[in-house]
């Protein structure tokens, strides 16, 4: 996988996230659509056609009340028309039951229209004087029981439209709450794990970063773990190749320096053993001379027992050199060992002063003494 994949992939989280709050919301307007569609579909068909049967049937007075006054007479196209209204309304009417009641007022509408239908027949065969007494005592009744039976069934209707309308804003008020909610746990989930991937993938430039800060300081056996087959492990692989190299160099230079300061070494000692060496070569001769008196074969031998001491030193003190080091930390006087350091020094031409230095004592502090 390589590392522009990874990156992707660490930022699929928030895309989870925001995809999921979409269809949160997608789901939520499909909801509340759903509730306005059913409101619409089953119960604002049935307040139509009662108001449009209520409208004809309000025609119908009308036009009874216009031919007994004498005004105009019973027009039969006006009456036939909201006669075919007035029934084509009550079959939607009749096809339309969604609420619980609506099928028993609905057959008593049906039941109270056959009766005004016929009365109206008769109405419109009678005589003025007797279409009169006919209205008050058989159509205005039936009118009226016509009107309240379509009334109730749009007051049936309207009722479950307000009831519907507010189960559909609680409704949409739970699904906001929760669409909220939703989007805010999407959002801390994608966060959280586009952090961890994201961690996950920077923890190998972390690790570069903190070896090459190491290797900057000298530590050259710095080396970053080679996690995986992507970019970042192949420039872990290249680092650590370029740290090993590095490391090869430095103990290659290490040793360079340990040889030269080996050859230089060898030199002081090898001009260190020669004096030595020529003063009891010279000391032998003087005692191979036969005329050699006891003086100077006492003197003689008393330079080659200083020079023989002289080169017992010198090689006390290479291998004293040469001896590994150790270090123990003890407490110890800060001026008592600032005194024995140029002491140590003492042979320089221009000698070491100690300054700050008095005669109080001044506090041990813990310091590495060679043992």
């Amino acid at each position: 996988m390589t590392f522009r994949t990874k990156v992707l992939l660490a930022q699929t989280p928030l895309a989870v996230a925001l995809l999921f709050v979409a269809f949160i919301a997608v789901r939520t307007t499909g909801s509340l659509g759903a509730g306005a569609n059913t409101i619409l579909e089953q119960n604002y068909r049935s307040v139509l056609a009662a108001q449009r049967m209520q409208d004809a049937l309000e025609a119908l007075d009308r036009a009874a009340l216009t031919h007994l006054t004498g005004r105009a007479p019973l027009d039969p196209a006006f009456v036939d028309r909201n006669l075919q209204r007035f029934a084509s309304q009550l079959a939607i009417q009749n096809a339309n039951i969604t609420e619980p009641g609506e099928d028993q007022a609905s057959a008593r509408l049906s039941k109270s229209w056959d009766a005004y239908d016929a009365s109206l027949k008769q109405f419109r065969a009678l005589p003025a004087a007797a279409a009169a007494d006919f209205y008050f005592t058989d159509l205005a009744p039936g009118f009226v029981a016509v009107r309240e039976d379509a009334e109730r069934i749009l007051a049936l209707n309207q009722d479950a439209m307000l009831r519907k309308s507010d189960a559909a804003r609680d409704e949409a008020r739970r699904t906001q709450t929760v669409m909220i909610a939703a989007a805010i746990l999407a959002v801390l989930f994608g966060l959280a794990a586009w952090s961890v991937l994201t961690e996950r993938l920077t923890h190998p430039v972390v690790a570069l970063r903190t070896a090459a800060d190491r290797i900057g300081g000298g530590d050259f056996a710095a080396r970053v773990p080679v996690i995986g087959k992507d970019e970042l492990a192949q420039l872990a692989t290249t680092f650590n190749s370029m740290a090993d190299a590095m490391q090869r160099f430095q103990h290659e230079a290490g040793q360079s320096e340990r040889l030269s300061s080996l050859g230089r070494l060898s030199t002081v000692i090898a001009h260190e053993i020669r004096n030595p060496l020529m003063i009891i070569k010279a000391s032998l001769r003087a005692l191979r001379r036969q005329e050699n008196d006891p003086a100077r074969v006492a003197a003689a031998a008393k330079d080659i027992d200083e020079e023989v001491s002289r080169l017992n030193r010198i090689v006390s003190e290479v291998l004293d050199f040469a001896r590994p080091i150790k270090f123990e930390i003890a407490e110890a006087d800060l001026n008592a060992l600032a005194r024995d350091a140029v002491r140590e020094f003492a042979f320089i031409a221009s000698p070491l002063k100690l300054r700050g230095a008095t005669g109080a004592p001044m506090p041990s502090y813990a310091v590495p003494l060679k043992s």
